[in-house]
This record gives C-alpha cells, structure tokens and sequence, in this order.
C-alpha cells in the first residue's frame, strides 16, 4: 500500500474515531461530583473556554489566548492537587514527588509533540492548538489521578 493511499483510509477512520470519541466523551459523566475536583477538569474544555471561542470566532490570534487561559485553570487545579498530595509527606518523599512531577512534565510535552495529530497536520496554524489540547488533556488526567489518590472520588 502506497503511504498515499494510508492516508486516504487513515483519515476517514482517525474523523470516525474522533467524532465517536468525542460523542462519548461529552456522555461520559462522573456519578458524583467532588467538590474539590473543578468542573473543567472533568469535561472536555470549560465553560470560559467555550464562551472564549464563541467571542472570537476561530479567529487563531485570539484562540491562543483562549487556550492559554484554559491551560492557565487547569494548571492551578493540576498545583493545587500537587500541594494537597505533598501536605504532611516527609522531605524525602516529597522530593520523589516533585521529581516525578518534572518528569511526568516533560514525557508529557514530549508525547504531545509527537502525538500522530500534530505530525498529520504537517505544519500551519493548527499546529499550536493541538498540542496544547493534547497537554490540556493529560493534565486533567493527572489531576484526576493525583486527586483520587488524594482521597477525592
């Protein structure tokens, strides 16, 4: 198989995936809600976010500045779970922690620059957009994970 005709199949199927997957991200919903867990971490972007893309209408100069305030909320939910986990741990668990942490960080930058989205693109204006997503995506994960480990639901 040629790679022309890869791509041909790969894309139809990738558009498939994406809009199935993101259908059932947005039906998929925690039973319960924790008060201490934001909402926009559990759903796929805020509500600030939406109106934000509302406002400037795919326009790209302000569309970074709507994803760079969505990365900004959820990178004080991600601090605040991280400064709940290491309350009370002693020095040198602490440390580990935060070592983890760095590079949890940088296998996650590293992932999202070679997630196959961003390599498809080859380039252009969207480019940005996916792999701040794609980091957006991975730290909600990690604050879920780091809260539930907290003790959240």
């Amino acid at each position: 198989m040629r790679p022309s005709d890869r791509r041909a199949f790969a894309d139809p199927a990738r558009q498939m995936l994406f809009s199935s997957g993101a259908a059932l991200a947005f039906l998929v919903q925690p039973a319960q809600a924790d008060p201490d867990i934001p909402s926009y971490v559990t759903e796929r972007h805020s509500k600030q976010f939406y109106e934000c893309t509302d406002r400037v209408g795919g326009v790209t100069a302000p569309m970074h500045e709507c994803f760079g305030d969505e990365f900004v909320r959820i990178d004080a939910a991600l601090q605040s779970a991280y400064q709940k986990a290491i309350a009370g741990l002693p020095d040198r668990a602490r440390n580990e922690f935060r070592r983890s942490a760095w590079r949890w960080m940088h296998r996650t930058r590293n992932a999202c620059l070679n997630d196959p989205w961003v390599e498809d693109a080859a380039g252009g204006s969207i480019v940005p957009f996916l792999i701040t997503d794609c980091i957006i995506s991975r730290m909600k994960a990690r604050t879920l994970t780091i809260n539930r480990r907290n003790g959240a639901k």
